[in-house]
């Protein structure tokens, strides 16, 4: 009988052993855990990386490709370059130039003109180191197929403004990452110099556009890093172009 019991207790486990158990797989689930924490948050912050890396590209690329068709200054005709630096700390450039629009204001009217367009930083209302970047787009002037007045009521339309906003507040309240600034600069081509301010009103630079546009856009991520994207576009108005010899 004694025996029989001896054996019993050989075949079950000690307290001393499931406490051991216990701490073991504590650490083992402790691994675990921490192993897919940082994986996850690894993946969350790469995810958050490219997509802020998209958005400023995008954003850069989309006031270049506007640049690029930047019409030569004309007071008679009111266009006009300005690009305004508003200090480095941080950088609250902006920049307006007028376009030729060859899209129609409404979608079924056909229509061709010209519009002002600007580029520029909205401070939020909490802060005034975080932005939003503004478009707007005016129309300055209108033509139409001839015989239509743009309405099909006999009635002129009225010029439509376009304003968006290209990087908002909702990414920066969800703490992915925050517009912390813009910059702009001009290359002169009568000095070869790139210079932080163009006013194509004044003598200095009258009625003349900049040869080229440094675009440089600053977007903060989660961690309070800055992160640059800076793009340099060709004006292709800025020198008016020689009239083609036609051969007979």
């Amino acid at each position: 009988m004694c025996t029989f019991n001896r054996r019993h207790r050989e075949g079950g486990f000690t307290l001393l052993e499931l406490l051991v158990a216990v701490v073991i797989l504590g650490i083992v689930l402790t691994t675990v855990y921490g192993a897919l924490s940082r994986t996850l948050n690894q993946k969350g912050y790469a995810e958050d990386r490219a997509e802020l890396y998209a958005v400023g590209r995008e954003a850069a690329m989309r006031i270049a490709e506007d640049l690029e068709a930047a019409l030569p200054p004309n007071r008679t005709a009111d266009v006009s370059f300005f690009g305004v630096s508003r200090g480095d700390h941080p950088p609250n450039d902006a920049v307006q130039f007028s376009i030729n629009t060859h899209s129609g204001l409404r979608p079924d009217v056909p229509s061709a003109g010209r519009s002002t367009v600007s580029y520029s930083l909205v401070p939020l209302a909490e802060s005034d180191t975080v932005f939003e970047l503004l478009r707007d787009e005016m129309p300055t002037a209108m033509t139409l197929p001839e015989g239509d007045d743009g309405s099909g009521f006999g009635q002129p339309t009225p010029p439509m403004r376009k304003a968006n906003l290209l990087l908002d507040r909702s990414d920066c309240l969800a703490q992915r990452f925050c517009l912390v600034g813009m910059r702009f600069r001009f290359l002169d081509p009568t000095t070869g110099d790139w210079v932080a301010t163009w006013d194509s009103t004044q003598q200095a630079q009258l009625n003349r556009l900049p040869v080229a546009a440094e675009i440089a856009i600053f977007l903060s991520d989660s961690n309070g890093n800055v992160h640059d994207f800076t793009t340099i576009v060709d004006l292709v108005l800025a020198q008016a172009l020689p009239t083609p010899t036609v051969r007979r």
